[in-house]
């Protein structure tokens, strides 16, 4: 199901964060496995995010893959979106998160937890993971503040700790390998990778962290997204090094 927000766009105050279309998006209409990236807060605040950007670039070269976008909205279209019962949608195609089979959440800041369960809210998707049954999509997280995934656990299904750039496009391919198989099936075929966090598998297990050895040797964006909109960091980011030169990753 495709959302039609023409109606409601002229009635809040940012329009444009909620239309796509930039330059160098992706607007896939085929594919086998999908999910929607999302981040907890603000189009203008989660285009300035580098993870974002490189993730959307190298996922979507997944043969058979289609990765599309999901930001929070705005107070007044979050007003619009609850008294007209519109789901929580991606940006690129305008399809309800709970349609995608999974949707994954950067969570780069603790402030944004409350965000994602607004956002699964907003989705008609239950917040808890023991909730959630096969007609909903697997729920993950990544980002800086999954080194602790503790607060998130109850609501997650699956956390990447560490560099997304190598592991991401891993899972995608096994997703779209096994695109029929049951949510659980799937987490089986994940679960021993690096990176990976199951909170219902890996009670007891020690996580060794995704990790990308060299810069060089992994696959960077190309294709920068030029947004309509003024954003947070309104610039293009080219990362050059990662971590700090005492460890810290």
């Amino acid at each position: 199901m495709k959302i039609d927000l023409e109606q409601y766009l002229l009635s809040v105050e940012m329009p444009v964060q909620y239309m796509g279309n930039e330059v160098n998006s992706i607007h896939k209409k085929e594919w086998k496995a999908n999910m929607c990236l999302f981040f907890p807060d603000i189009y203008e605040v989660g285009m300035s995010n580098l993870g974002i950007r490189i993730l959307y670039d190298v996922m979507n070269k997944v043969e058979g893959f289609s990765l599309e976008r999901g930001f929070s909205p705005l107070e007044d279209m979050e007003t619009i979106m609850r008294e007209n019962k519109i789901p929580m949608f991606s940006l690129e195609n305008k399809i309800p998160l709970k349609e995608f089979d999974v949707v994954g959440f950067s969570l780069s800041y603790e402030m944004s937890y409350t965000n994602v369960l607004n956002a699964l809210d907003l989705a008609g998707i239950p917040l808890k993971a023991i909730d959630r049954g096969e007609e909903y999509p697997l729920i993950m997280a990544g980002g800086t503040c999954t080194v602790n995934p503790a607060p998130m656990s109850r609501f997650v299904d699956y956390f990447v700790i560490g560099d997304g750039e190598d592991i991401m496009p891993e899972i995608a391919r096994i997703f779209v390998a096994n695109a029929d198989k049951t949510k659980s099936e799937k987490l089986e075929l994940i679960k021993d990778l690096d990176g990976v966090y199951i909170p219902r598998l890996h009670r007891d297990k020690r996580i060794k962290k995704a990790i990308v050895e060299n810069l060089d040797n992994t696959e960077f964006y190309s294709n920068q997204i030029v947004p309509f909109v003024k954003i947070v960091h309104d610039r293009v980011s080219v990362e050059i090094q990662r971590g700090c030169t005492r460890g810290c990753r």
